[in-house]
């Protein structure tokens, strides 16, 4: 039998693109898309509530072992910065990482 694979969600508290959606309805759609997707899903911590914080998504992708991806809602919640967007990139790379964006 083929292991099912495992995801966790990045929840970020502050507004992202246009959109900005409580903590609790960020976790509902991603709990919803992986039991539709037949994923075990992985509760996440959420994002400190500071403008271009990225400090636990940085914590997912260095040190957060048995996951095969992580959750984002829209691309919005990835860094605007240049350089900071490419270091995530390059982690989900070497660790071979997934990204689904539920909302694109």
């Amino acid at each position: 039998m083929k292991k099912k694979k495992t995801y966790i969600g990045y929840i970020v508290l502050t507004s992202f693109g246009n959109l900005s959606i409580p903590s609790s309805i960020q976790n509902l759609l991603y709990r919803n898309y992986t039991e539709k997707k037949s994923f075990n899903y992985k509760l996440p911590p959420s994002e400190f509530a500071f403008n271009e914080c990225y400090m636990q998504l940085f914590d997912i992708v260095n040190n957060q072992r048995n996951i095969d991806g992580i959750l984002f809602l829209n691309f919005d919640q990835l860094p605007k910065d240049n350089n900071v967007r490419k270091k995530i990139y390059k982690k989900f790379l070497a660790r071979k990482l997934e990204a689904h964006f539920i909302l694109n």
